[in-house]
């Protein structure tokens, strides 16, 4: 990069952060000796300035904070986006431009996250680590502790533009086209049965890897025993029904070794980073540099691809695992195919992936998984824990209900899931609105369809939480059973 370059991006970060520096000392957020931002409450506390924290101030506050992390975010960004152009050949700044698409998906609600997918084919890699290099510079920790934003690089799909020529690529991705642009997505229309069960049976091995991610979790933290053997008891349930579809206690026991060593070899990677960093903000950064090395990896395996004339099967495997892979050291990142076309594909508008019965399974299975990432709550406020996972919740019913019209089943027996994905949309959406108490309307269907016992003074306990969680487990069962018993 030459100096003239160097220099205007300098002095553009410069601004930005003397901008940003300004905002900050108006709300009275200061750096302490340790060079992290912290803030006074009301009532005169000092808590650090992250989204964690700032998710249970007032809603001014929050009104505050949201409005500078999209300012932050999205003036960031531009600036790295104009840096690789200007810095790069002619050549390299022409895909830049063409292939690089840079979407905030999802809610707009002020207590959602703000997550940041950088859709392109090779170079996102390099664009999510300049952005989480620079924020760190600024903040002193990680955009996800801070603003709850998180940068994506390459998933199951890419955007570009209509009129752009994809030499090859079509020979990887599906496509469709959405509002004058192509999105290309895994795995390949001409995809044979074997291939596609491999790759199937792959996905579903990540969905046991997530839960032995959080029952580690669990442990470390000693956290609500009868949800950790809920889940203990999950995982066997995915074990025998969903994976083998075997009741041989041998087989179970040798595929269940088999998918822990996998985690563990994973995770192990994970513990090195914490074991050199003891700082917990120092030890987030490290993450994020080994996300974004497995990014890398999968730009290897889509060029290997490519070229790989002898034996694309493999290949395609290979970049299928090597995505699920990066989604392990992402932040808050769903791990398989499935679950991302239906919850981005369908509930977030993103575009109408094609979707085979098994994406649904994984969606409904992934999601149900993804409401331990709340557990911390049940030993403090199980209504917060329900209004949190709620919108997993949501995605769960949304699952069931599209793989039943999939399947063809008669919609006779849908008047109850479709009250219960009615129930968590009206606590989602009192919980984005910044209600932080779950309604009385909410109790009471609460009441009708999950819990035979009474809710005291409106107060879920623990065993309220373990009915909702084994009821929604026996509503996913009840459904892919049905579904392959009538096979």
């Amino acid at each position: 990069m030459n100096n003239k370059i160097s220099n205007s991006f300098i002095k553009k970060k410069n601004i930005l952060n003397d901008h940003t520096d300004n905002f900050l000392k108006i709300h009275n957020i200061f750096r302490d000796k340790d060079d992290k931002l912290y803030y006074y409450t009301i009532n005169q506390n000092k808590l650090k300035f992250n989204w964690k924290n700032i998710c249970n101030e007032n809603l001014d506050f929050l009104k505050f904070a949201n409005g500078l992390r999209k300012f932050y975010v999205d003036s960031l960004k531009d600036l790295i986006v104009e840096l690789l152009n200007f810095s790069c050949n002619n050549k390299l700044n022409n895909i830049i431009n063409k292939y690089c698409k840079i979407n905030a998906l999802g809610s707009n609600s002020l207590v959602s996250n703000y997550d940041v997918n950088v859709s392109s084919f090779l170079y996102s890699s390099n664009i999510v680590d300049q952005f989480n290099t620079f924020f760190y510079e600024f903040w002193n920790d990680t955009s996800g502790e801070i603003f709850e934003t998180n940068f994506y690089g390459n998933s199951f799909f890419i955007t570009i533009p209509q009129d752009l020529k994809y030499n090859k690529l079509d020979l990887l991705y599906n496509s469709l086209k959405k509002n004058n642009k192509i999105i290309l997505y895994l795995p390949p229309k001409l995809i044979d049965e074997d291939t596609k069960n491999n790759i199937f049976n792959n996905q579903k091995d990540w969905l046991v890897i997530k839960i032995f991610l959080f029952l580690d979790e669990i442990n470390k933290n000693k956290i609500n025993s009868e949800l950790l053997n809920f889940l203990k008891e999950f995982k066997n349930m995915l074990l025998e029904d969903l994976i083998t579809h075997k009741k041989n206690k041998l087989i179970i026991n040798e595929k269940n070794k088999l998918i822990e060593k996998k985690y563990k070899e994973l995770e192990s990677e994970k513990k090195k980073l914490y074991n050199n960093n003891n700082n917990d903000n120092l030890y987030r950064k490290k993450i994020n540099e080994l996300y974004v090395k497995k990014l890398r990896k999968i730009d290897e395996y889509q060029k290997e691809y490519q070229n790989n004339n002898d034996n694309k099967k493999e290949s395609l495997i290979k970049l299928v695992n090597s995505i699920s892979t990066s989604n392990f050291y992402g932040i808050e990142t769903y791990f398989c195919i499935g679950t991302i076309y239906h919850v981005l594909g369908y509930i977030q508008k993103l575009c109408d992936f094609q979707m085979y019965p098994e994406y649904y399974i994984n969606s409904m299975i992934e999601n149900l998984i993804d409401i331990f990432r709340y557990i911390e709550y049940t030993n403090k406020d199980n209504n917060m824990f329900l209004s949190k996972s709620s919108k997993y919740l949501i995605r769960i019913y949304d699952a069931i209900l599209r793989y039943r019209e999939m399947s063809k089943l008669s919609s006779n027996n849908n008047s109850n899931l479709i009250e219960k994905k009615s129930l968590f949309t009206e606590i989602r959406n009192s919980y984005k609105n910044n209600s932080k108490l779950l309604q009385p309307n909410s109790i009471k269907k609460i009441r009708q369809l999950y819990l035979k016992n009474n809710i005291k003074n409106n107060i879920l306990n623990k065993d309220n939480i373990l009915q909702i969680l084994n009821e929604v487990k026996t509503d996913i069962k009840n459904c892919i059973y049905t579904i392959e018993h009538l096979k």
